[in-house]
């Protein structure tokens, strides 16, 4: 509840922070918080998918970070296969650091004709050396392959990128060779209008 509530707090102060990205994340909290409200169960089987999602990147393979490039690709490789299942297309946007060969995966879920722009939603899959990863960030990636299992059931108004990032975190993060920044560059370079 306290991440919804300091979320709330920043979208009220300061409502031009990427807005649609603050509302699906703060709809989609709502929505995984409700069974602890007790307003409505949800299914068991969301419980259980939410759990695996977390457990197989930060206990089954453990610490998918920069020093253990088969845990990284572990972690990828699961995350193509969870995407694929829901019959997504998974784009892979390959880059390299100066440790190792990195990708972004990335579905592309289109809006309506002649939209508004588009709405970036992330999270990554690396986690920081000497961690699991399970709260930074494996959690985040649970709900957003959720997302993506949900999301191509709306009208969408507005194409939506889910990316998942790779090298988010130190050492990445001090050399500017993070995921989220080389595909902030290509959108950029594409000319692509992002609005949150």
């Amino acid at each position: 509840f306290r991440l919804l509530a300091f979320s709330r707090r920043v979208a009220s102060k300061n409502p031009t922070v990427y807005p649609a990205g603050v509302a699906i994340w703060l709809q989609t909290l709502k929505t995984l918080l409700r069974k602890t409200r007790g307003e409505q169960k949800q299914p068991p089987e969301l419980q259980e998918r939410l759990r695996r999602h977390v457990d197989v990147p930060s206990e089954l393979i453990g610490e998918p970070n920069s020093l253990r490039p088969s845990a990284i690709e572990a972690a990828r490789e699961y995350l193509r296969r969870q995407l694929r299942s829901m019959g997504h297309e998974v784009t892979e946007h390959a880059f390299s650091t100066s440790l190792r060969k990195a990708v972004n995966l990335e579905v592309i879920l289109r809006g309506s004709p002649g939209n508004a722009g588009t709405l970036v939603v992330g999270a990554h899959y690396d986690s920081a050396i000497g961690t699991p990863g399970a709260d930074d960030n494996a959690s985040a990636v649970a709900i957003l392959l959720e997302v993506a299992r949900k999301l191509p059931q709306a009208r969408l108004k507005r194409d939506v990128r889910l990316v998942f990032y790779d090298c988010e975190e130190p050492p990445h993060f001090h050399l500017g060779e993070m995921g989220s920044r080389q595909h902030a560059r290509e959108l950029r370079a594409r000319g692509e209008r992002v609005i949150g």
